[in-house]
């Protein structure tokens, strides 16, 4: 069957299913991306489904480590970024959402970054002058 929208009924581009790995006391799963272009047009560029499955009488939880440490997506993946990267929109009209390293300034709303200093990305360019103005002092 081809569903010509993603790798899940869904339309995801990536759909993680640990279950199918379970491995009592171990990690079931882990995707680390460092780079390239995920999207979907039917659905979120990654999904995750973890569910309890029972192995020998024992309920085990599936679960799926994912670390994104770059790459640019159709839909926003922050929660999914290490602790070192943060899911950007360069700009209102942007139609994807690209991870880097660095952090977001308390101004940043909806992702949406227009100024940055060094790895540190703001929401207005007023923000990153006030940054640079609390530096200097």
């Amino acid at each position: 069957m081809q569903l010509n929208s993603g790798s899940d009924p869904d339309g995801s581009a990536i759909a993680l299913v640990p279950y199918t790995f379970v491995s009592p006391g171990k990690s079931n799963l882990k995707l680390t991306i460092t780079d390239g272009s995920i999207t979907s047009r039917e659905g979120v560029a990654i999904s995750v489904c973890n569910p309890r499955t029972k192995v020998k009488e024992e309920i085990i939880d599936g679960s799926a480590a994912i670390e994104i440490y770059g790459g640019t997506y159709s839909n926003d993946v922050s929660s999914f970024c290490d602790k070192d990267h943060v899911s950007i929109k360069e700009g209102a009209d942007a139609k994807s959402f690209t991870v880097v390293p660095g952090e977001e300034d308390d101004s940043v709303k909806d992702h949406i970054a227009v100024a940055r200093i060094g790895n540190k990305y703001y929401g207005s360019v007023g923000a990153a002058i006030d940054a640079i103005h609390q530096s200097e002092a």
